[in-house]
């Protein structure tokens, strides 16, 4: 497959791009050119990027110190000792102001790359495409240089371009074969990579979604609108994943425990080939409910085209729960009710966690889970509810 990045800032747009290519170079303020081979939007299509709000300067006008004495008693160097009540007094001044280390000018100071490589699906659906878009935001602000890569294909030429750049570090957003597979290299070269996935055990920061707590609101929510018999759909390779698992086996079990009928569905990967799993299974009678909870929002998405063909009405008939929550979502007629994920509370700590193993590579591993909510809307709770 040729290579062809297409290049854009992140902040033209307030939603994310569509697929275009396996490389996407977003550039900093900070960087001076992208390696041979890739380019930077200039000019007009690139808007200037804010600075950080804070700066060493800042702080020491505000405690009456030199840069320098500030500058040490941030990095606690050894080498240019201060006295501990400068160290202090200055910390909790930089505390007060809401200073960020800028790490990317500390690296390119050293001599060192500040491009971080955001590794997500190959599908890029409307769920990896927000989660992208938060995190190139989010580094893009902190004056990192971003290429977001993505592929299907763990053999096609071009996944072989991202671990060989000059990368400080990753964000992993996806753990497909292709994705696994820089990663693995990324490892290999000792880059720091912070694991935005509940699915590897990769070394690294984590930051995770409790999916188990989706699936028992889900369960929660189907028994109290009165639901008899509920379904779980998920594609195979959603379901083979062990956190994906624990959430299918949390809502059979609340679902059980409230005197539900269960059955897991599996359905093909993609909304056209879901829909027609959907719609066999309505078909045939076999696999109908009056409440459904699909593990991703594509296969919600496809079940309401399979609901309506077969003149099933959505919630009077059957009520439908998304799983992940994208403002594909709220877009759909009726709005599906979803257990959300919060994206770009996930996407800054991904951030943060990069930044701060990349100030300093001996800090401890960090592991966050965030919940999943409930957001209730037209799918489940009727076109009066507000």
């Amino acid at each position: 497959m040729r290579l062809k990045p297409w290049l854009c800032s992140p902040r033209a747009s307030k939603t994310p791009r569509p697929r275009l290519s396996s490389l996407v170079w977003h550039q900093s303020s900070l960087s001076e050119r992208p390696p041979d081979g890739l380019r930077s939007v200039t000019g007009a299509e690139k808007e200037p990027l804010s600075p950080l709000a804070v700066t060493i300067k800042d702080i020491a006008r505000r405690t009456g110190l030199s840069v320098a004495s500030v500058s040490r008693a941030l990095a606690d160097s050894p080498s240019y000792p201060v006295s501990a009540k400068t160290r202090e007094r200055v910390r909790a001044e930089a505390q007060r102001m809401g200073y960020v280390p800028n790490v990317a000018a500390k690296l390119l100071a050293l001599g060192e790359t500040n491009m971080v490589a955001v590794l997500t699906s190959g599908d890029y659906d409307a769920y990896h495409a927000r989660l992208t878009w938060h995190l190139n935001e989010l580094l893009v602000e902190r004056g990192m240089t971003t290429l977001t890569w993505y592929s299907r294909s763990a053999d096609d030429a071009e996944d072989h371009a991202a671990p060989g750049l000059p990368l400080a570090g990753a964000i992993v957003a996806s753990t497909d074969p292709a994705q696994a597979r820089v990663a693995e290299v990324l490892v290999a070269r000792r880059r720091p990579l912070v694991w935005l996935t509940n699915n590897s055990d990769g070394p690294g920061d984590r930051v995770l979604f409790d999916l188990e707590a989706g699936g028992r609101l889900a369960a929660d929510h189907l028994a109290a609108q009165g639901c008899q018999r509920v379904i779980f759909a998920s594609d195979a390779q959603t379901l083979a994943e062990p956190a994906e698992s624990a959430r299918q086996q949390t809502f059979t079990n609340v679902a059980e425990a409230a005197g539900l009928t269960v059955d897991t569905l599996v359905v093909d990967t993609g909304d056209a080939r879901a829909y027609e799993t959907f719609a066999a299974a309505l078909r045939n009678g076999a696999r109908v409910a009056d409440g459904y909870y699909c593990a991703t929002d594509t296969a919600a998405t496809a079940l309401l085209w399979a609901l309506g063909e077969a003149g099933l009405r959505v919630p009077d008939d059957a009520k439908v729960i998304a799983g992940q929550g994208t403002p594909d979502c709220w877009q759909r007629y009726p709005a599906l009710t979803a257990t959300e994920a919060p994206l770009a509370e996930a996407a800054q700590a991904a951030v943060d966690y990069l930044l701060a193993r990349l100030d300093d590579p001996g800090r401890p591993a960090q592991v966050r889970s965030l919940p999943l909510t409930l957001a209730v809307r037209h799918s489940t709770a009727g076109f009066d509810s507000r």
